[in-house]
């Protein structure tokens, strides 16, 4: 069992957000931007960050392309784009990333 299998069960089984919007920062799974990884990346992982997305029904992600885990590090501007986006949600207004999307940038 991979370590991270148990997190993405317990995962699933979460419930907290309701309606309150949110957004999932995920960083790239091929930040070097070289290609497939040997092995083809780590799709727990993967199914471990669209399941935080879940944790609301008004929840999205944003994979940051050229980003390591440090995604403030890497792409900051990504962080005051979550953050709008959620403003938008709460004023009722379009966003780029929608419920229930996953999108790169």
């Amino acid at each position: 069992m991979g370590r991270f299998e148990p997190g993405a069960k317990e995962v699933a089984k979460l419930s907290c957000c309701g309606s309150i919007p949110l957004v999932v920062l995920s960083r790239d799974p091929d930040p070097t931007g070289s290609g497939p990884k040997q092995g083809g990346g780590n799709p727990t992982w993967d199914e471990i960050q669209e399941g935080l997305k879940k944790l609301s029904s008004r929840g999205g992600r944003i994979i940051a392309l050229r980003s390591g885990h440090y995604i403030m590090v890497d792409r900051p501007e990504l962080i005051f784009e979550a953050v709008q986006a959620v403003e938008d949600q709460m004023g009722g207004n379009a966003t780029f990333v929608h419920s229930g999307q996953t999108v790169s940038r």
